[in-house]
């Protein structure tokens, strides 16, 4: 299907980026008592299967997307005392399903490098290169922990990026991955049913409102790890679905024929379908997506043809085969994806080399998308987002990129559909919905596509690089350095990436962890703190040190940093 790395220098380090803002009031600064008040990493979009909202035909309605760290201060009329409720081991650990280890379900673990062997089709046709997925970021090493709410990737919840929207996140996933797969090497077995299960504990821990899964065909691995999703979204109670998306490659295995469609139709909604969890239109029918277009000619052609029965199912299609007018029987809408194809590539230069990148980052795709869903606004629309495209680790590359641009992409791509960020200039029409436009889902493009650098499972590089953490008297301050892009030494990371920043105090000498200040970033240029008065703390005993975590935004990678030279004591 169309379908990068953050450097850390120094050792294991959590960077906070704060800018320009002083003072802790200003700042948005909570201090915190006894209690470390976790911030909650929910969010996940409601998702029955025929409750319509915002419309007939909606995926079923989802709370808002308001965006809130709220943080308890703990009972200001108690006294204080050191309490640890974390450590720096739990705050890098590897809190996703990607694989840091050889550990269960993983068969190793994930490295950057690949040697890759192009077939007939590809711009490398017949050649074998090495190739370093820069873009696809390195995994914290260790044991998955996917349900945790604190580690190395943030669980900031990706409804944030919509702000006061009611539409559903939901993402597309590949679940292809194993031996004999005939794909790279990942670390992950889809067919596993613990790694199943921990893709969706990550799913439910970032706010995702469920998973459209890529399918081949019954027996395949995406197909055997559904009975797994299946039960898992199900356990949830309506907090997280699941749908199955026929892949092109469905035909080339199955034959290309009516015959072929229809078994496959009737499997999905006799064995999914009856699922509570299974995304269903307003009328009660099992929705399937297809990766499907009029691209694919034979494929399209049989989807068009009268005697296909559907089981029962409504269809979504690729674009921009779904709206009325351009699209087969039984179809109620369409979806939008990732393009790296538009516009004339241009070159740009960072420290991995030169290379030829899409100047659009994809956009211009998602605008005409935008233009046909405005003009069929009782059709099913799902809008998409990436955090960028590099298909170079594919055996079918056809080079092409879009830049990441240390995560700005990411964010773009959801300021582009709704609000964040406000008013943007890379595409005069953003802010889709602000514009009065309407949705019935968003769904991010891709979770595990690694050969094609969309995958967002092992976090998004910010480029931040190192974190000076200082304390003089009670002043404790830090000072985050950001690195230039990997493709593109003109791009620089900002703090725009920071959700917020969180301070904690240690005993000096021991790991444990208290939270005792979370500093909010504002703004989409991330205006932040960058100083704390420890003395207002309310800390007494010592002597202590203090660490710094820089928590990113949704799925952008955390930075812990290390602690502070100098102690405090409470005079």
């Amino acid at each position: 299907m169309i379908r990068g790395m953050r450097r850390i220098a120094g050792g294991t380090l959590v960077i906070l980026f704060v800018a320009g803002c002083g003072g802790m009031a200003a700042c948005g600064t909570s201090a915190r008592g006894t209690s470390s008040g976790d911030a909650s990493a929910d969010g996940a979009g409601g998702v029955e299967g025929g409750d319509a909202s915002p419309r007939d035909g909606a995926a079923g309605d989802a709370p808002s997307n308001d965006a809130g760290t709220g943080t308890d201060a703990g009972d200001a009329s108690s006294p204080w005392s050191f309490a640890p409720t974390t450590s720096v081991a739990e705050l890098t650990q590897n809190d996703t399903s990607a694989c840091g280890s050889d550990a269960g379900p993983c068969t190793t673990a994930w490295t950057t490098t690949h040697t890759v062997t192009y077939g007939s089709g590809s711009s490398y046709a017949g050649t074998t290169r090495t190739v370093e997925a820069f873009w696809d970021h390195p995994v914290a090493a260790g044991a998955q922990n996917p349900g945790s709410a604190k580690g190395y990737v943030s669980k900031v919840p990706v409804g944030s990026l919509l702000p006061g929207a009611k539409v559903p996140v939901w993402i597309e996933t590949q679940n292809w991955w194993g031996v004999g797969s005939g794909h790279i090497t990942n670390g992950e077995v889809s067919s596993s049913a613990q790694q199943a299960a921990s893709q969706v504990a990550d799913h439910v821990s970032r706010g995702f409102a469920g998973q459209v899964v890529d399918w081949n065909g019954p027996g395949i691995q995406g197909d055997l790890a559904l009975p797994t999703i299946r039960t898992s979204a199900e356990a949830t109670k309506g907090a997280y679905g699941f749908a199955v998306m026929i892949d092109k490659e469905f035909f080339e295995v199955c034959g290309e024929t009516v015959a072929c469609l229809d078994q496959a139709l009737s499997y999905i909604a006799t064995t999914y379908g009856t699922s509570p969890a299974y995304l269903k239109d307003a009328g009660g029918h099992p929705i399937v997506f297809y990766f499907v277009n009029s691209y694919y000619p034979t494929e399209y052609a049989l989807l068009q043809q009268s005697g296909v029965d559907a089981g029962g199912t409504s269809f979504v299609m690729y674009e921009p085969n779904g709206f009325p007018g351009n699209d087969p029987p039984n179809t109620i809408g369409e979806y939008a994806w990732v393009n790296p194809s538009d516009g004339t590539y241009v070159s740009t230069t960072g420290d991995a080399g030169t290379f030829a990148t899409s100047p659009d980052l994809g956009f211009a795709d998602l605008s005409s998308f935008f233009s046909a869903a405005s003009a069929h606004a009782s059709s099913f629309a799902v809008s998409e987002a990436h955090k960028g495209f590099d298909d170079n680790l594919a055996n079918w590359s056809l080079d092409r990129v879009i830049d990441q641009r240390c995560g700005a992409t990411w964010l773009q791509t959801f300021d582009h559909t709704g609000s964040f960020g406000g008013k943007s200039t890379y595409e005069s029409t953003a802010n889709y919905l602000d514009a009065g436009g309407r949705l019935d889902m968003v769904m991010v493009d891709t979770w595990d596509d690694y050969e094609e650098g969309t995958e967002i499972e092992t976090g998004i590089d910010d480029c931040l690089q190192e974190l000076d953490v200082t304390l003089a008297g009670s002043t404790l301050t830090w000072t985050p350095t950001y690195g230039t892009d990997p493709m593109d030494s003109t791009v620089t990371g900002t703090e725009a990436t920071l959700d917020h920043y969180d301070v904690y105090l240690a005993k000096q000498g021991q790991t444990g962890l208290m939270l005792v200040s979370t500093v909010a970033c504002t703004g989409s240029g991330g205006t932040c703190g960058h100083t704390l008065d420890v003395s207002t703390l309310g800390v007494t005993g010592g002597p202590y040190v203090f660490f710094v975590q820089a928590v990113g935004k949704p799925s952008i990678v955390n930075t812990l940093s290390g602690a502070s030279t100098a102690t405090y004591s409470a005079p």
